[in-house]
């Protein structure tokens, strides 16, 4: 397993494009998936790489003085459940030290919506120290409550 920052905007695009095309259950609205392509090319962007072959991505930006954000992440299915999502977020965690911010953010589905695959998420997050600050109701619109989940870093 290798874990990198890219820096090639395009390469950053390619990459996310690529993972989020085999993540249509998590990835399904096809605007909010362009934009999350399109922030790529701009912010912080980490990859993973196994084999020779990337197998997910987590981009990343400064949200307040002390505070980053996750804004993007994703793992390819077949690559899921192996550490890979982990690693991502520990490197992530290790840039926001250097940078001596104090908190690292992600927004996903709120447990109020009943999808089985953002179930998964919010598990996965919790399992990596990831702590449920708020949820609102209208942020993504009334069919999509998001939830803002912190961590110290």
């Amino acid at each position: 397993m290798t874990i990198y920052w890219e820096t090639d905007a395009e390469k950053k695009a390619q990459v996310a494009t690529s993972v989020l095309d085999d993540l249509p259950e998590w990835f399904g609205l096809p605007e909010s998936t362009k934009e999350y392509v399109e922030n790529t090319r701009h912010l912080a962007t980490l990859f993973v790489k196994e084999q020779n072959q990337v197998v997910g991505f987590l981009s990343i930006k400064q949200t307040a003085e002390k505070t980053a954000e996750i804004d993007c992440m994703g793992v390819l299915k077949l690559a899921q459940r192996k550490g890979f999502g982990q690693q991502l977020i520990e490197e992530a965690l290790s840039w926001c030290h250097k940078k001596e911010y104090t908190l690292l953010q992600v927004k996903t589905l709120a447990a109020i919506h009943p999808d089985i695959y953002y179930q998964k998420t919010r598990a996965f997050y919790h399992k990596m120290g990831f702590m449920d600050v708020e949820v609102f109701p209208d942020l993504w619109g009334p069919e999509n409550p998001c939830l803002q989940l912190i961590r110290p870093v």
